[in-house]
């Protein structure tokens, strides 16, 4: 009987194991979002706005340094965040407050998050 016992606490141990993986898996999954710095993020914009090899092909685009995660994020990159990565739903305001939109900052290849880079 105890030989019986011994082998059962194992497997009993195991099972909670594979299940605690599952729901932690599931927990970061669901509740951490995901990152919204990538190169395909660039890549997206680059392609929309035909910005290859310009000074918008940047991460200073939507950060305030060149390796930055959300912490470092500038005005322009917290309202293209906010908006899902949504490049248009974003092309009408003024991120950085320098009384030019967004879209008009960046068809004049001016970072859209930083009021002391305005169009000339």
């Amino acid at each position: 009987m105890g030989k019986q016992r011994a082998t059962r606490v194992p497997k009993v141990l195991g099972a909670v194991s594979v299940l605690s993986a599952a729901i932690s898996a599931v927990g970061f999954a669901v509740v951490s979002p995901p990152a919204q710095s990538t190169p395909e993020l660039q890549g997206q914009f680059n392609a929309k706005y035909q910005m290859r090899g310009s000074k918008l092909d940047s991460c200073m685009t939507c950060h305030t340094q060149q390796s930055g995660g959300k912490e470092y994020l500038n005005p322009y990159g917290t309202d293209l965040s906010a908006a899902g990565g949504d490049f248009a739903a974003i092309e009408g305001k003024d991120s950085d407050g320098d009384g030019v939109t967004n879209i008009d900052e960046i068809k004049a290849e001016a970072f859209p998050g930083d009021p002391n880079d305005k169009p000339k």
